[in-house]
């Protein structure tokens, strides 16, 4: 039996395979032994500190939000920035806890949303980052939260009208929410812009990736 970590496989000693320990040790020479942290802890101070500390290169905010977050409490975002909610949502996936990030936006969104607290501004790259936890509502809200502000105004980036894209334009941006988005606004009786048509644009994007969806699964 083995395991892997970074690439590399790790074959279990058999002396420690079958071990309830907590703790998995990785040797330079490709072995794994399961062991107990409290036993290392206990009889060394040396290990006692390697296991009781963490660094971590994220900010204090960041962390304080992230710990928030995978302890399902209830968040008050009056004082937290932008950066340190985009840092939280990187942390929610470079540590596997996108559930717990959903989360995060989902009590946001019952509020003022994203775009409420971070500004227009910062539509489009919150909206890169919502494929990454498949999250098309929050997707729909940015939609039309962003909506009429962005019109012939550079300030929010030439995505939100698809008639001044560029080559590079979508880059960031997964193919199946670029696909669902461009189609969304295909012309419809609301005038271009107005409040009703961003609206229609966001149903139609939401539908759209739905169907997606629906096919795949069937």
């Amino acid at each position: 039996m083995s395991i892997a970590f970074q690439g590399k496989p790790y074959r279990y000693n058999e002396d420690f395979a079958e071990s309830c320990g907590d703790l998995i040790i990785l040797t330079s020479d490709g072995q794994a032994l399961k062991t107990d942290s409290e036993l290392l802890k206990t009889a060394s101070p040396v290990f006692d500190s390697m296991l009781s500390r963490l660094s971590l290169d994220h900010s204090s905010s960041a962390i304080k939000l992230y710990l928030q977050t995978i302890r399902d409490e209830a968040i008050d975002f009056t004082d937290i920035t932008y950066e340190t909610f985009k840092e939280t949502l990187n942390m929610c996936l470079k540590y596997e806890t996108k559930m717990q990030g959903l989360g995060l936006l989902g009590q946001i969104n019952e509020g003022k949303g994203v775009i409420g607290h971070f500004g227009a501004e910062n539509g489009f790259e919150l909206f890169c980052l919502m494929p990454n936890f498949n999250d098309m509502l929050t997707s729909c809200r940015i939609i039309k939260d962003v909506r009429s502000r962005t019109v012939n105004n550079t300030k929010y980036g030439d995505f939100w009208n698809p008639q001044l894209w560029k080559q590079d334009t979508i880059k960031d941006v997964r193919g199946d929410w670029v696909w669902a988005y461009l189609y969304a606004h295909n012309p419809t009786k609301y005038p271009r812009g107005s409040k009703d048509y961003w609206e229609d644009v966001s149903n139609r994007f939401l539908r759209l990736l739905c169907g997606v969806y629906d096919t795949v699964v069937i």
